[in-house]
C-alpha cells in the first residue's frame, strides 16, 4: 500500500507533503461570509497556476502548494461580485482575509491553459478542440480522452469511476439511458463543448434537498451546428470474403425539436445492440423481470477476451428514430422506437474439464451454430422538469424474437432453442413543493412474458428421462408470466442543514410458471418419466416505509436511514400452495467527508434481509445437459455491506484518483448440491446454511498533461470471496481469488502523430477446502495489450496501424501469445466533407483463437474460429 501512496503523491506534483498553506477569509461588504468563490494562486512571473481551491460554508479557504518563485498573486472570483487580487511573498502560515464588492452581470471563470478547460461552480466545460485530432469523427472519440472520464465496451461512460446518470444534448435528456445512440453518431466538429457537471441532480426540485454522486454530461454544439440538420455516414464494401459497413444518420438539435434518426447494417464483425443498450438500470427493472433472462439455453463456448470483431461472424441491421418536442416551456415529449436483426454464425471447440474430490470429468464439444433474433423497442415519455414541479411518465414496450441451432459435431446433438420476450413498461413519478416541503408519488407496473422451447436431437439420458428405452427427441417447454407494481408515496421536508423523507409503498408480484420436458418416439410425444413437470403460482406482497435523516454542513454529510417491510409469499400448484411472512427491519448510513476541495472521504453501510419463494419441485432441464430442481421452502438471505471511499479530485493539474474497500457478507438457508454423471449435471436446491463473503480492494489514478497532450491511466484491484457448494456429495469451500492490473496512455507528438497504448492483466485463482485435504485448482491468466499509431500527413492523409497482443494460460499448460495488426489509409476532403479509407484487418491472417477460461472447480479450454485476412473500401462523409 506505501508504494500506491507514493506513486499518487509523485503524479500529484506533491500535492501531500512538504508544501506551503496559505488560508484565509472572505466576507462581502455586508460581512456576510463568500462560500463557493473560486480561489486561484498563480505564480507572478509566469501567470501559471500553482493552486485552487472553493471557499467553503463558512467563507473559508486554504491552498496548499510547492513553488519555487518569490512572488505570487491570489486571485478571487465569484458571479456577483468583482474580481479579487492580491500579490504576496511565497512564505508559509500566510492568512489572508478578503472584502468583496458586489457587482452586476460579472461571469467569472477558472480559464486553464487557453481554455482548453474551464471551471464554473460545480460544470467542468472542456473545448473539444484542444482535446481532439484530426481521426476523432464522433463525439465518443473525443470523450474518451478528457480527464477523469472512461467509456466501457459497451459505451458506458465513467467521471471519476462512477456511471454518469444523465447525457444532455443543449441541456436536454433527448435518449435518456441509451444515449450510445447519440455518442456514436453525433459529429465530433459539431461541438463546442462537452461540460461535466459534477454531482448532479437530474430532478430540478431536489437540488440542495437531496445529494448526487453523479456526474452528468452536456453537449453544447457549435454556433453553425444549432437549428440545422446534421449528417454523417459511411458506405464500406471488403472482400475475402465480401463484406459490407454502411450506416446513415441525421440529428437536429433545435428550440423545439431535437431528433436522431440512424439506419445501420453491416457484416463486418461489428455489435450494434451495443448502441440500443441501457446504461443505467432502475432496481425495478430487474424485480419486475423487465430484463430478458433466459431460463433454458444452448450449451455454448464462453465469450473470448479479444475484439468482438474479430470473431463475430454477424449480419447486423438496425433502425433507430428518436424525437424531442417541446410542448412549453414545462413539458418535452419524448418518442423512441428502435428495431434490430442479426444473424450471427459460429464455429467453435471447447474441453471442460470438471475436477472432483476423487475423479476428473472430460467433455469435448464441437459447436456450429447459428443465432437468429429481431428486437423491437418503443418509448413515449411525457415529461416537467422545473423548480416548481417535477412530472415524468414513461411507456415502454419490447419484444423480442429469437431462435437459435448448434451441431455438436463431436456427439453428432442438435440443439434448438426459441426464446422470445414480451414486456410492457408504465413507468410513473411526481414531485411538487407544497411551501418548504415535497410530496411525491411513484407507480412502476411490468407485465412480461416468456415462452421458450429447447430442443434436443437425438434423445439424451435414457435411463434417466425413458426408463432406459431410446427415443428421438427431447423438447423443454417453459412459459414464465409476470405482472409487477410497486406504488408509492413520499413525503420530504428540509428545515436548516436537516432534510428528512419518507417513502411509504406497497408491492406486488404474481409469476406463473408453466413447464413440461416432452420425450418424442417415432412421431409420438409423451411426457418424460419421473418428476420433470412444473404447474405454479407465485405471489409476493411488500409493504415498505423507507425513512431517510439528512445532515448537511461545511463539506460534511451524514445521512441515515431504516427501511422497514412486511413480505407476504406463497408459491406451489394452484389450491396446494406454502406460504410464508416475513418483517424486516434494514438499517442504513452513509457519511462524507470533504477535507478540502481536493480530497474527500465517504464510508457506507447497510443490512439486507429477503426473503423470495421461486422453487419449482420439478426438474428443468436448463440445456442439454444439465437438470435443475429447487424443491425447497422460501429462500432467506440476510447480508451486511459495508464500503470505504477516498477521492482525490484536482481539477486545476487534471488528476483524479479514487481508493475503495468493499466488503460484504451474507448467510442463506439454501446451499446448491451439484452431480455429475459423464456429461450430465444435476443440481438440487437444498435447505442448509450457507455463508458467503466477498472483498474487494481498487484503486486507481487518472492523470491529464494539458501541455503534452497526453493523459495516464493507472488501475489495480483485488477480490477474494469465498462460497460453499455441494459436489458429488462433498461439502466444498470454494476460496476464489482475482487480480487485475491495467494501464492506459493517450498523447499526441506534435501535430503529426497520436498514440493510444492500453495494457490489462487478469490473473484469477480457486482453491477448494474439502475433504481429505485442501485443492488448489488450475487458475488463468490473461493479458490484453494494444497499440494504436496514428500519423498526420501532408494534404490530408492519415495512417493508423493498429497493433494487439493477447497472452493466456490455464492450468499447468504453457502460455500462449496471439498477435494481430490492422493498417488504415485515410485521404479526407474538406468541401464537401469527405473521407475515402482503405483498411487492411487481421494482416498476419490468424485464423483461431485458443482460450483458457475458469469457474471454481472447472476449467474451459475454447477454440474459435476467426474472421480471415479482410481488404475494406470505405467512403465516409458528414453535411
Amino acid at each position: 500500500m506505501k508504494y500506491l501512496v507514493l506513486l499518487t503523491v509523485l503524479l500529484f506534483g506533491g500535492d501531500s507533503v512538504a508544501q506551503t498553506v496559505i488560508s484565509g477569509n472572505l466576507k462581502n461588504e455586508l460581512n456576510t461570509v463568500v462560500e463557493n468563490a473560486n480561489v486561484i494562486l498563480y505564480e507572478r512571473k509566469s501567470d501559471d497556476i500553482v493552486a485552487y481551491s472553493v471557499s467553503d460554508g463558512n467563507g473559508n479557504f486554504s491552498l496548499s502548494f510547492n513553488s519555487d518563485s518569490d512572488s505570487l498573486k491570489l486571485e478571487v472570483s465569484l458571479v456577483g461580485y468583482e474580481k479579487a487580487a492580491v500579490f504576496l511573498a511565497n512564505k508559509k502560515g500566510q492568512k489572508i482575509n478578503l472584502i468583496l464588492k458586489s457587482a452586476i452581470n460579472l461571469l467569472p471563470d477558472v480559464i486553464i491553459k487557453e481554455e482548453a478547460i474551464k471551471v464554473k461552480g460545480d460544470t467542468i466545460s472542456y473545448n473539444t478542440r484542444s482535446f481532439s485530432d484530426k481521426s476523432d469523427r464522433v463525439i465518443v472519440d473525443v470523450i474518451r480522452k478528457l480527464p477523469g472520464i472512461k467509456v466501457t465496451e459497451t459505451g458506458q461512460i465513467l467521471f471519476n469511476n462512477k456511471a454518469i446518470n444523465k447525457f444532455y444534448i443543449e441541456g436536454k435528456d433527448l435518449l435518456e439511458n441509451r444515449y450510445s445512440i447519440a455518442s456514436n453518431n453525433l459529429p465530433a466538429d459539431a461541438v463546442e463543448q462537452i461540460q461535466l457537471l459534477q454531482d448532479h441532480q437530474p430532478i430540478a426540485l431536489l437540488n440542495g434537498i437531496e445529494q448526487s454522486d453523479r456526474a452528468a454530461i452536456n453537449i453544447k454544439l457549435n454556433r453553425k451546428s444549432k437549428m440545422r440538420m446534421l449528417g454523417n455516414g459511411n458506405v464500406g464494401l471488403g472482400l475475402s470474403p465480401l463484406v459490407t459497413d454502411n450506416n446513415l444518420t441525421l440529428l437536429k438539435f433545435a428550440k423545439g425539436i431535437q431528433y436522431i434518426n440512424s439506419l445501420k447494417y453491416n457484416n463486418a464483425g461489428f455489435n450494434l445492440d451495443d448502441e440500443i443498450t441501457e446504461q443505467n438500470f432502475s432496481p425495478n427493472l430487474f424485480n419486475s423481470g423487465s430484463v430478458k433472462q433466459d431460463l433454458i439455453s444452448l450449451v455454448k463456448t464462453s465469450v473470448p477476451p479479444v475484439d468482438q470483431s474479430r470473431y463475430w461472424f454477424n449480419s447486423n441491421a438496425l433502425a433507430t428514430g428518436n424525437y424531442l418536442f417541446g410542448l412549453s416551456k414545462t413539458f418535452d415529449l419524448k418518442f423512441g422506437a428502435a428495431f434490430e436483426h442479426d444473424r450471427i454464425k459460429d464455429n467453435t471447440y471447447a474441453r471442460t474439464r470438471v475436477y472432483l474430490p476423487n475423479d476428473t470429468i472430460v467433455i469435448d464439444e464441437g459447436h456450429t451454430g447459428l443465432n437468429v433474433y429481431s428486437k423491437l423497442l418503443t418509448n413515449l415519455t411525457l415529461e416537467a422538469n422545473t423548480q416548481k414541479i417535477y412530472l415524468k411518465d414513461g411507456l415502454q414496450f419490447q419484444r423480442v424474437w429469437g431462435s437459435a441451432n448448434d451441431y455438436i459435431t463431436s456427439t453428432n446433438i442438435h440443439q434448438n432453442v426459441r426464446n422470445p420476450f414480451i414486456n410492457l413498461i408504465n413507468d410513473l413519478s411526481a414531485l411538487i413543493k407544497l411551501g418548504n416541503n415535497l410530496v411525491g408519488i411513484s407507480s412502476y407496473t411490468s407485465y412480461s412474458d416468456l415462452p421458450q422451447r429447447l430442443t434436443v436431437q437425438p434423445g439424451q439420458f435414457d435411463d434417466v428421462l425413458n426408463g432406459g428405452q431410446p427415443f428421438d427427441q427431447l423438447s423443454e417447454k417453459i412459459q414464465l408470466k409476470g405482472f409487477f407494481t410497486d406504488n408509492s408515496a413520499s413525503f420530504t421536508k428540509k428545515t436548516g442543514n436537516v432534510t428528512i423523507s419518507n417513502k411509504l409503498g406497497a408491492l406486488a408480484h404474481f409469476q406463473t410458471l408453466n413447464n413440461d420436458l416432452i420425450i418424442l418416439k417415432d412421431g409420438v410425444e409423451k411426457s418424460a418419466s419421473g418428476n420433470f413437470f412444473n404447474e405454479l403460482e407465485r405471489m409476493r406482497i411488500k409493504l415498505y416505509d423507507e425513512i431517510n435523516g439528512n445532515f448537511s454542513t461545511n463539506g460534511f454529510n451524514f445521512s441515515v436511514g431504516l427501511r422497514t417491510s412486511f413480505n407476504l409469499l406463497n408459491n406451489g400448484k394452484p389450491g396446494a400452495k406454502k406460504q410464508v411472512t416475513g418483517l424486516f427491519f434494514n438499517p442504513n448510513f452513509n457519511v462524507l467527508y470533504k477535507f478540502n476541495a481536493f480530497w474527500e472521504s465517504s464510508i457506507s453501510g447497510a443490512t439486507s434481509n429477503t426473503i423470495s419463494f421461486d422453487s419449482n419441485p420439478a426438474f428443468i432441464l436448463q440445456n442439454y445437459r444439465s437438470l435443475v430442481s429447487n424443491d425447497i421452502p422460501a429462500k432467506r438471505v440476510s447480508g451486511k455491506n459495508i464500503l470505504y471511499r477516498l477521492g482525490y479530485k484536482n481539477i486545476i493539474n487534471a488528476v483524479y484518483s479514487n481508493f475503495d474497500v468493499n466488503y460484504s457478507y451474507n448467510r442463506s438457508n439454501i446451499l446448491v448440491s451439484t452431480t455429475f454423471d459423464g456429461i450430465l449435471t444435476t443440481r438440487k436446491a437444498l435447505v442448509q446454511e450457507n455463508p458467503y463473503w466477498n472483498i474487494g480492494l481498487g484503486w486507481n489514478i487518472n492523470k491529464y498533461y494539458l501541455s503534452l497532450k497526453t493523459s495516464f491511466d493507472l488501475y489495480l484491484k483485488y477480490n477474494r470471496g469465498k462460497s460453499r457448494q455441494l459436489q458429488q456429495g462433498s461439502l466444498i469451500d470454494f476460496s476464489s481469488n482475482t487480480y487485475i492490473a491495467g494501464t492506459k496512455i493517450n498523447t499526441k507528438v506534435g501535430k503529426s502523430i497520436a498514440i493510444e497504448h492500453s495494457l490489462d492483466l487478469t490473473v484469477d485463482k480457486t482453491s477448494g477446502a474439502s475433504l481429505p485435504e485442501p485443492v488448489l485448482y488450475p487458475g488463468t491468466k490473461t493479458l490484453k495489450q494494444t497499440l494504436m499509431v496514428k500519423c498526420f500527413l501532408p494534404n490530408e492523409f492519415q495512417t493508423h496501424l493498429n497493433m494487439e497482443q493477447y497472452y493466456n494460460q490455464g492450468g499447468i499448460s504453457k502460455g500462449q501469445n496471439h498477435y494481430f495488426a490492422d493498417l488504415t489509409l485515410l485521404k479526407s476532403l474538406t468541401k464537401p466533407k469527405l473521407d475515402f479509407s482503405i483498411t487492411l484487418s487481421n494482416i498476419f491472417n490468424v485464423r483461431s483463437y485458443n482460450n483458457y477460461s475458469n469457474d471454481g472447480n472447472i476449467l474451459i479450454n475454447s477454440d474459435y474460429t476467426l474472421r480471415e485476412r479482410t481488404l475494406m473500401f470505405k467512403v465516409g462523409f458528414q453535411f
